[in-house]
């Protein structure tokens, strides 16, 4: 069957799929199929379409194809529909063609070229932005009010302003050796004046918050017990970061006296258990000694 294309129509619609305030991405075509002896053609048929760059030759660009119901020559497709390419991605600001066939045969020619339609125009003027209203301004403020991306600081010196004043500058770099009674400056540093350094003033380079909390103290005791052949005593001593705060001696043998003393300790205090008069029997006694400290 030889058909010839008789007519070819363009014709740009709205979409119902068109993105919101924007072009749509379809474009509807209208065309008439003719046989060469001049009856128009009718029924179910497949067409392929192509756009090119070149309107012989040329690269393929885009391509749909689609099956439509031809009457009396006559059919309306949708370009775009099927094809996952976008037809904005191919009109980029040159001339496009667009191939035709039908039925799997060979195109038809000539390819029918693509003019401008009203987005198209449109879409003109768009790439000469500068000339739109507000194009050079942001929430309404003129481009030239705002810096520069790439834009600089000049330095300040003591006797010249630049991204501060020069007054500022040389405060700067004439900074007072005390701040007040706690700070002092120390080098290139600020530090905080501390009383002391050491024993009870501390060796920490922090400084406590002004409603601190120190936690409850704790009493801790311990008995301390030693043990010595009897009379020559026990000496039972607390260590010496303890507190003596009682004692005792066990073991004693009947009959004999105790003598006892809380500062026999060379280094802290302690108990010291020894006997006195009668005879010396073979025996140990053991001293104790209650040995206290904070925690």
């Amino acid at each position: 069957m030889a058909l010839a294309r008789s007519l070819v129509v363009p014709v740009l619609m709205f979409s119902a799929v068109a993105a919101a305030q924007g072009a749509p991405e379809r474009l509807t075509f209208t065309g008439r199929l003719v046989r060469t002896d001049g009856t128009p053609e009718s029924g179910t048929h497949t067409l392929r379409f192509v756009l090119y760059d070149q309107p012989t030759g040329g690269t393929n660009l885009w391509e749909e194809t689609r099956t439509v119901t031809v009457s009396n020559g006559y059919y309306t497709v949708d370009l775009g529909a099927v094809s996952t390419k976008q037809l904005s991605s191919v009109f980029t600001g040159p001339e496009r063609y667009l191939g035709i066939s039908l039925d799997a045969q060979s195109e038809m020619q000539p390819r029918v070229p693509i003019l401008s339609v009203p987005y198209a125009l449109r879409a003109t003027r768009a790439d000469d932005a500068d000339t739109a209203t507000n194009a050079d301004r942001l929430d309404g403020q003129d481009s030239t009010d705002f810096a520069k991306a790439t834009h600089t600081h000049p330095v300040a010196t003591p006797s010249t302003s630049g991204f501060m004043s020069s007054s500022d500058k040389a405060r700067l770099d004439d900074l007072p050796s005390t701040f007040g009674g706690g700070l002092v400056k120390s080098g290139s540093s600020l530090d905080v004046r501390y009383a002391g350094s050491g024993g009870d003033f501390g060796t920490a380079p922090t400084v406590a918050r002004s409603d601190h909390r120190h936690p409850a103290p704790s009493l801790q005791c311990t008995n301390r017990t030693a043990s010595a052949p009897f009379p020559t005593g026990a000496l039972a001593a607390c260590q010496s970061d303890e507190v003596l705060t009682g004692g005792g001696c066990m073991d004693l043998p009947s009959g004999f006296g105790l003598n006892f003393a809380t500062t026999a300790a060379p280094t802290s205090s302690g108990f010291l258990c020894r006997g006195t008069g009668g005879t010396v029997p073979s025996t140990v006694v053991t001293a104790v000694a209650i040995c206290c400290k904070l925690q």
